[in-house]
């Protein structure tokens, strides 16, 4: 029987309230494909709302990932 893989690290995070995420997916809606990191951290962070909280994860965070898929 095969094994899963051992990994080095492991992620856990967590976003509440959970609303939050489609604040996240407002704020990036009608982004440019091209827009830099900062730009997509800040859209990200002006898009939280005041009760936001992110555990394990940030807007920069974020910008970096999307960056890295569209890249």
């Amino acid at each position: 029987m095969a094994a899963w893989p051992t990994c080095g690290s492991a992620a856990t995070f967590f976003l509440e309230p959970p609303e939050a995420l489609e604040a996240i997916n407002r704020g990036l809606n009608g982004m440019p494909a091209d827009a830099g990191e900062l730009e997509l951290a800040v859209a990200v962070q002006s898009a939280l709302p005041a009760d936001a909280e992110m555990f394990g994860f940030s807007a920069e965070a974020i910008a970096v990932v999307l960056r890295r898929a569209l890249a």
